[in-house]
């Protein structure tokens, strides 16, 4: 394994390095928009629904094949007899 020998640059002016430096937020500026005084499950419940709101009518649907679909097999027994 080689390696290759190079020099840091050298920072004679403290402007220049403040330059370089990438910016640090501070504590006060993480501003989080989460309310303090809900629960996180309501918060969680309130994002999930707010994201399944433009699917309503489709889930909707859904919800009723899944239910007709159940209730076919379960009434599977009682239309064919069994002899």
């Amino acid at each position: 394994m080689t390696t290759t020998e190079t020099t840091p640059g050298t920072i004679t002016d403290d402007k220049t390095a403040d330059r370089r430096r990438a910016p640090v937020a501070d504590s006060s500026d993480d501003d989080l928009l989460i309310d303090k005084t809900l629960p996180r499950h309501r918060q969680a419940r309130d994002l999930l629904g707010s994201l399944l709101r433009p699917f309503r009518m489709t889930l909707a649907l859904l919800m009723v094949v899944a239910l007709v679909e159940n209730v076919a097999q379960l009434s599977i027994p009682q239309l064919v007899p069994i002899d």
